[in-house]
């Protein structure tokens, strides 16, 4: 259906109907219902610190332990809906740089594979880079952003104990 369509079906409803509509589609939905809530009460610092709450828990059971690592695609979907429901790039940019953060704790964490995590914890950190300078926020990011590329080429230059063949190490 078509924008013109739902206007041309949304006038020939009633009222109620439409209220009907609307708090069927927020029970529906839980897209819908964020939108909404915002809509009605927008309120965006709670909404990245929900957002950052809802990624850390992506990577990191209550507990602190690391999770399965999370899909990429999932990652960049949560940003995406974050950018279109807060219309600000700044807090767009904030979140982009606590993913990047998010991953390179949890591969900090990593027991094994840890060079196989860096391309991802490089690629998520340059993502929140291209967010800052397309939304030309430097002054207010890039110092961050400096630091934890640093800290992140520190970490990976180290040498790793591999836990691989750990049991040949294991005197029985």
């Amino acid at each position: 259906m078509s924008k013109a369509g739902l206007k041309k079906a949304l006038k020939e409803m009633s009222k109620e109907e439409i209220i009907e509509a609307v708090c069927e589609l927020y029970d529906a939905r839980r897209e819908a219902k964020d939108y909404l809530d915002y809509w009605i009460s927008p309120q965006p610092l709670h909404i990245l610190e929900k957002y950052k709450e809802d990624i850390d828990k992506m990577f990191f059971y209550s507990t602190g332990k690391n999770r399965k690592q999370p899909a990429v695609s999932e990652l960049k979907r949560m940003e995406k809906y974050f950018a279109s429901l807060v219309y600000d790039s700044e807090k767009s940019v904030e979140l982009a740089i606590h993913i990047a953060d998010r991953q390179f704790q949890w591969a900090k964490q990593k027991n094994s594979g840890i060079m196989q995590t860096e391309k991802a914890v490089k690629r998520a950190l340059d993502n929140a880079r291209i967010k800052m300078e397309e939304a030309a926020l430097e002054d207010l990011f890039a110092l961050r952003i400096e630091r934890m590329g640093e800290n992140i080429d520190e970490f990976y230059s180290q040498p790793h104990d591999s836990h691989r063949g750990w049991w040949r190490k294991r005197r029985w």
